[in-house]
């Protein structure tokens, strides 16, 4: 990692964001950031978040921004649901499938998400 992710446990800003748009989201990336919900929040939801630095890192930031606006724009309109969008990102599969493997990030190849890209 080039930059250590500063880390907010109990973050109020999540709070506000999660009643805002009446989800509930436990951790959220905004590089270098890493906001979770509780003090106690489990660690494969930390390492999600920490897959997320390393995609961010790869994409130069400005590049994972683009990626995930571009594939969320696309995926809303190809299924019409914002969770479904969300959860099919690339970005995010890559996430969920390696979040309970903590040590994941010691073996992770670089730019592995573009493995979880479908075009159909």
């Amino acid at each position: 990692m080039f930059c250590r992710p500063i880390t907010i446990e109990n973050s109020r800003l999540l709070k506000l964001f999660n009643r805002i748009f009446s989800i509930n989201f436990e951790g959220f990336t905004f590089y270098p950031f890493i906001l979770l919900s509780g003090e106690n929040t489990e660690k494969d939801i930390y390492n999600h978040e920490l897959i997320h630095i390393q995609q961010t890192e790869e994409t130069f930031f400005i590049g994972y921004i683009l990626i995930l606006v571009t594939q969320y724009t696309f995926n809303l309109c190809k299924y019409r649901n914002l969770y479904k969008a969300y959860r099919n990102l690339a970005f995010e599969k890559e996430a969920y499938d390696n979040m309970k493997n903590l040590d994941y990030l010691k073996s992770r190849k670089k730019f592995a998400w573009l493995t979880y890209f479908k075009c159909k």
